[in-house]
């Protein structure tokens, strides 16, 4: 049988969008002599649909899709695809999996729906029951077919056990199946590729089958999908991963399968990327993701993220306020990487306290990267502000919160012109703070946060510096300026004012707030694994605490990690305190 696998890049809620792509997917399916199309998850409807699953109208306009394709599909080509059907009975919809075959439709229900982290599936789904019929045969072969987390629950893989009581591919393997096929929508998180290929060399090896998956690529709203569709296969009486499909770009992946010898006659460069691939599962507690194919991943995915987000928007152009510090030259960077520099606009914003080396450093990024540039000076405007407000700040302010108040004004004062901008171009505006800053909350609301979405709001200040870094070795020219890389972090918004003035340096702070964040774990393991004080860990963890409301109004970033801010659901009011007890 020969199989093909068609990540594609879909749009929430176009479903003649989506649908245009999967007909195109059909078109080459059919000119490569396929017998089976695979399409990702909910490829009709795109993913995450979140509530929009909710009217009953969408979901009907859906399915009017789905017969549409039946009815123009011909005998010689199979197709599976996932879309959401909607009973007429039920309270909720379906997630499923629709195998078109000769003018007529079967469709399987996702079982197991996740309800943890970025996923709301128990609430948007019903779930698909143990009985329901998910083998078909094709080409005198049993194709058993699942639905993403469907897969992802093999207790012999997970040691710490899963949260579900079913195993659909175990059920699908008892029922006869020699493939097993997963449509998926598997969003990007560093090191999911490999995981991915574990999971499935797991499957293919405990059951003897071989095993595709086909995967969403590119980004809707926070979510990055990286495609890496795969094949695996037990042909060599070992586990081997037979094919991978491109990371972060539309792919057709093509290749035989035979029950006795696997998958055969695999597209060369998927198969040249399966044997390349690193399958290594590592995760150290408190430590900071930064190898150079890790940085490299990471940037392609917030590449991606970024283009997703603005362009599906229907926009073209961005802005963002360029400081001369590292964390905003790389915001500008990859906007150009994802946008074109003729579409991104640096807006310098200095006030009496940017320094000569910001301003250096600035024209340097802007000559470097080819974006355009404008400086709308904001002294005077500040000092328009704090003299109509010096009446009432004379009677209530000392002079610590004063300094504090004047900082504050100064980013709001640079987040309002930002979005003025925005109002009269139809930029829209990239917020530039990273993971460190929004964890401890140093940031303004208002001002240094404004903005659609926070490009590297889910990467660490050393991944940031890490990333600038692996760029220039990588491009063997200075693409960010050595002196942006050496300087201390500063906000510039008093004179000589440092980060760590206020903050411990990023390289101690990040791997306390990894553990706390990431591995959740308690203030006496983190500091035994990192080497730093009890204390200093219980203040990290108080700030994170009291900067809980500032990320309940920050823009979207773009989730390329673990444990993400949109995956994060802790509440603002609340008392709790990991070393509390009842004595």
């Amino acid at each position: 049988m020969r199989l093909a696998l068609a990540q594609i890049d879909t749009v929430v809620g176009d479903i003649p969008g989506n649908l245009a792509s999967i007909r195109a997917a059909v078109a080459r399916a059919r000119d490569a002599r396929a017998d089976l199309l695979v399409l990702p998850e909910l490829a009709v409807v795109g993913y995450p649909a979140g509530d929009l699953l909710g009217h009953r109208a969408f979901v009907e306009m859906a399915q009017a899709a789905v017969h549409q394709l039946v009815s123009e599909l011909d005998d010689e080509l199979a197709v599976l695809v996932g879309s959401a059907a909607w009973p007429r009975d039920g309270a909720l919809p379906f997630n499923v999996a629709h195998f078109i075959s000769r003018h007529t439709l079967a469709t399987v229900h996702k079982r197991l729906l996740p309800s943890y982290d970025v996923f709301h599936e128990t609430r948007l789904f019903a779930r698909g029951d143990v009985s329901e019929r998910a083998v078909f045969e094709l080409a005198g072969i049993r194709i058993g077919v699942t639905i993403c987390e469907d897969l992802w629950n093999d207790t012999s893989f997970w040691p710490g056990g899963r949260q579900y009581r079913d195993d659909p591919v175990l059920d699908v393997v008892h029922a006869g199946a020699q493939l097993v096929v997963n449509l998926s929508a598997s969003p990007y998180e560093a090191g999911k590729v490999a995981l991915r290929a574990n999971v499935i060399q797991h499957a293919a090896q405990r059951h003897r089958v071989g095993v595709a998956l086909c995967n969403l690529v590119g980004g809707n709203d926070s979510m990055v999908f990286d495609g890496s569709s795969m094949l695996a296969d037990v042909a060599t009486g070992t586990p081997r991963l037979a094919g991978l499909a491109r990371a972060f770009a539309e792919d057709f992946l093509l290749a035989d399968f035979e029950p006795a010898r696997g998958f055969v006659r695999v597209d060369e460069q998927a198969a040249q990327r399966a044997t390349t691939l690193d399958l290594a599962l590592t995760h150290n507690a408190c430590q900071v993701p930064c190898a150079p194919d890790t940085l490299d991943e990471l940037e392609r995915a917030l590449v991606v993220g970024i283009r997703a987000f603005v362009r599906k928007q229907g926009f073209e152009r961005v802005l963002l306020g360029l400081s001369g510090g590292i964390d905003s030259a790389l915001v500008a960077y990859l906007a150009a990487q994802a946008l074109g520099p003729e579409n991104v606009l640096a807006v310098e914003l200095p006030s009496r306290f940017t320094s000569e080396l910001s301003r250096s450093i600035a024209a340097n990024l802007v000559g470097t990267l080819g974006v355009h540039q404008c400086a709308i000076d904001i002294e005077s405007t500040v000092q328009v502000f704090l003299g109509n407000l010096a009446p009432e700040l004379a009677h209530c302010a000392s002079d610590s919160t004063s300094d504090v108040t004047a900082e504050n004004l100064q980013a709001r004062v640079r987040g309002t012109i930002l979005m003025t901008l925005s109002n009269r171009l139809g930029n829209l505006v990239l917020a530039t703070g990273n993971k460190s800053e929004l964890a401890v909350g140093y940031c303004t609301l208002y001002g240094d946060m404004v903005g659609a979405l926070a490009p590297i709001g889910d990467l660490y200040k050393t991944q940031v510096c890490a990333m600038c870094r692996r760029v220039n070795a990588r491009e063997r020219r200075e693409i960010f300026p050595r002196a942006v890389l050496e300087r201390p972090p500063t906000a510039e918004l008093r004179h000589r004012q440092r980060d760590e003035d206020t903050l411990p340096a990023y390289a101690t702070m990040d791997p306390i707030l990894v553990g706390i964040l990431e591995d959740r774990l308690d203030d006496g393991h983190i500091a035994a694994l990192t080497g730093t004080d009890p204390p200093l860990v219980r203040h990290i963890r108080e700030l994170v605490r009291r900067g809980e409301f500032k990320r309940f109004q920050a823009p979207p970033s773009l989730r390329v990690s673990v444990r993400s801010w949109p995956g994060r659901a802790y509440p603002i009011v609340q008392r709790y305190r990991p070393d509390d007890s009842l004595g």
